[in-house]
């Protein structure tokens, strides 16, 4: 029997540290200021490459959050009902349906389907999946994510859908005895 998501809690959310952006641009401005000072050409071109680049990504950041609530406002206004309701629940467990959206929906600045494609709808990349969600889904869910090729969906991995199939066919963790 497929027990109902709403019976067990989400495990709360860890902060993640992050360098404010300024801070960082600070720091390349005056590394660069310091090398050219000091005349070391090469050091400064170095330097003054990667502030240009971290300055491009600011001045891109406003443009793909438009990007991305213009993507949401197309959405419908139930969108997570209606990711839920994509799924056959009698069939797919409603807890691995659960921890999937709500891991994923911090990547993303709107709500998700089971038919959005990881990399080109939602940017999330293998890496990032592999990496950061996948083991906190698995945490979630208390599954392992050894021998993961032995997984039907094992390389197949493209959408939400997918990727609520490959959890749920993972085994689950078993309890070490102590």
């Amino acid at each position: 029997m497929i027990r109902a998501s709403r019976l067990k809690l989400p495990l709360p959310k860890r902060p993640v540290p992050v360098i404010p952006t300024w801070a960082f641009v600070t720091l390349l401005v005056l590394t660069t200021g310091l090398c050219w000072w000091l005349h070391a050409f090469a050091a400064a071109i170095v330097f003054g490459f990667f502030t240009a680049v971290i300055f491009a990504a600011i001045i891109a950041a406003p443009f793909e959050r438009r990007r991305l609530r213009e993507q949401g406002a197309r959405l419908p206004r139930d969108a997570t009902c209606t990711y839920a309701r994509s799924f056959d629940f009698r069939q797919t467990d409603t807890l691995v349906m659960r921890a999937v959206y709500e891991e994923l929906q911090p990547f993303v600045g709107f709500p998700i389907q089971a038919s959005h494609r990881l990399s080109e709808d939602l940017r999330i990349d293998d890496e990032d999946l592999n990496v950061e969600v996948g083991p906190i889904i698995a945490q979630r869910l208390c599954r392992t994510l050894r021998d993961p090729e032995k997984n039907p969906y094992y390389g197949r991995v493209k959408t939400v859908e997918d990727l609520v199939h490959f959890m749920e066919a993972q085994p689950v963790e078993k309890a070490e005895q102590t």
